[in-house]
C-alpha cells in the first residue's frame, strides 16, 4: 500500500520546468540563480573586452614610448643643444599621458551607461528582456562586470604610469637617490587605511548604481528642465553648507572638530552602503514594472 502510496504522489507532484538548483528550499523561483547569472556575465564580459583591449593597448603604447624616451634623454648622448626643449616636450607629454590615465579609469563606467541604456531602453531591450532572466541576475550582472572592468583598467593604469615614470627613477638615482622618510605620518593609523580600503572598493559601485538609476529615473520621465534643476539645488545646497561650515568651525576645538570628522567619514560610508542597496530595489523595480519601450 505504501508503494502504491509512493507512485501516487510522484506521479501528481508538481512539474519543475527548470533545474532544482533554481528553486529554494520553499519550491520558489530564486530571484538570482548562479547559472543564469554566469552566462550574463559571459556575455557582458565579452562585450568589454575589444572596447578596453584597444584603449589599454593606446595607453600602454604610450606609456612605453614614454618610457624610451626619458631614458634616452637622461643618457649624456642627448645633453647639450635642446636638452631643456626635449625636457619641456616630455613633461608636457607625461601631463597629458596622466589625463589619459583619468580617461581610462572612467571609461568603464560610460561604457557600462551606453551598454545600460541600449540594452533596456532602447529597440534591443525587447531582446534582452525576452530572456528568461530575473530583473536582479540583469542588473547584478551589470554590475559585476563593470566593477571588474573598472578594477582591471585602475590596475592597469597603475602599471603604466609606473612604466612612463621610469625615467624620473633612473635620474633620481643618478643623482643620489629617493629619500623616503621612514616615520609614518601619525594620521595614518589603522582606522585610515581601513577607511580608505573600503572607500576605494565602495567608489566604483556607487558610481555605477549612481548611472544605472540616473537612466531608470529618465526613462520613468525625468525632464531636461529638471536635471538642470537638479544640479542648480545641488550647487546652491552645497554652497550654503559650506558657508555655513566656513562660519562654525573656527569656533569648535581642533579635537572636537577631529572627532566630528572621523564620525562624518564613517557616516557617509553608510549612507553610501545604503544608497546602493536603495538604487538597487529601484532599478529592479524599474525593470520590473515601468518599462516602456516604443
Amino acid at each position: 500500500m505504501d508503494v502504491l502510496n509512493d507512485r501516487f504522489f510522484e506521479q501528481n507532484a508538481p512539474v519543475r520546468p527548470l533545474p532544482d538548483e533554481d528553486y529554494d528550499k520553499n519550491g520558489k523561483l530564486r530571484n538570482v540563480r548562479g547559472r543564469i547569472l554566469k552566462k550574463l556575465l559571459k556575455y557582458e564580459f565579452k562585450a568589454y573586452l575589444m572596447p578596453m583591449l584597444i584603449a589599454t593597448s593606446v595607453l600602454f603604447a604610450v606609456a612605453i614610448a614614454l618610457c624610451v624616451l626619458g631614458c634616452f634623454m637622461t643618457t649624456e648622448d642627448f645633453s647639450g643643444d635642446g636638452e631643456e626643449l626635449r625636457v619641456i616636450f616630455w613633461i608636457l607629454s607625461l601631463l597629458l599621458f596622466i589625463c589619459g590615465l583619468a580617461f581610462i579609469m572612467i571609461f568603464p563606467i560610460v561604457l557600462a551607461s551606453k551598454r545600460y541604456q541600449k540594452q533596456f531602453f532602447s529597440a534591443e531591450g525587447y531582446l534582452t528582456l525576452s530572456i528568461p532572466a530575473s530583473a536582479q541576475e540583469h542588473i547584478l550582472a551589470k554590475r559585476i562586470a563593470g566593477y571588474v572592468a573598472v578594477a582591471v583598467s585602475s590596475v592597469l593604469a597603475v602599471i603604466a604610469l609606473v612604466i612612463a615614470l621610469i625615467p624620473i627613477v633612473v635620474l633620481a638615482a643618478k643623482n643620489g637617490g629617493i629619500v623616503i622618510d621612514p616615520e609614518p605620518s601619525a594620521a595614518a593609523n589603522g582606522w585610515d587605511i581601513v577607511y580608505t580600503l573600503l572607500q576605494s572598493l565602495i567608489s566604483p559601485l556607487v558610481a555605477l548604481a549612481v548611472c544605472g538609476g540616473f537612466i531608470c529615473w529618465r526613462h520613468r520621465g525625468l525632464k531636461n528642465w529638471m536635471i538642470g534643476l537638479l544640479v542648480a539645488g545641488v550647487y546652491v545646497l552645497s554652497t550654503v553648507i559650506n558657508v555655513f561650515l566656513g562660519g562654525i568651525i573656527f569656533t569648535i576645538p581642533a579635537d572636537v572638530l577631529s572627532l566630528i570628522g572621523e564620525i562624518a567619514r564613517w557616516v557617509f560610508l553608510a549612507v553610501e552602503l545604503g544608497a546602493l542597496y536603495l538604487l538597487f530595489l529601484y532599478e529592479t523595480q524599474t525593470l520590473r514594472k515601468k518599462i516602456n519601450l516604443k
